[in-house]
């Protein structure tokens, strides 16, 4: 994506209503009075910090579990690899 300050690129052009409802927002917030420096406080719930802590945890964990992969490979390999359809049927339907 490219900015091109206030100008739009060549040949696009902006909806002039759109230019003046900014400019008409900009000039309507005058600060009126001196301001006060404000403290800003951001506070996480418990369920935050427990979500934050759960994804630090996967993220120290490896991606591949190489020992299980290359056990697969290898059953697969010396033909004695076997899939039980109805253990797989009943695992996809305890999850739904």
């Amino acid at each position: 994506m490219k900015i091109y300050k206030n100008k739009p690129p060549e040949g696009q052009k902006i909806n002039n209503a759109t230019q003046k409802a900014g400019k008409t927002e900009a000039r309507g917030q005058a600060v009126s009075g001196p301001t006060k420096a404000r403290n800003d406080k951001v506070e996480i719930s418990s369920k935050g910090k427990e979500v934050a802590e759960l994804m630090y945890a996967i993220s120290r964990m490896p991606e591949v579990r190489a020992g299980k992969i290359k056990a697969i490979q290898e059953s697969l390999l010396s033909g004695a690899y076997s899939v039980d359809p109805r253990r797989i049927a009943e695992k996809i339907l305890n999850e739904i």
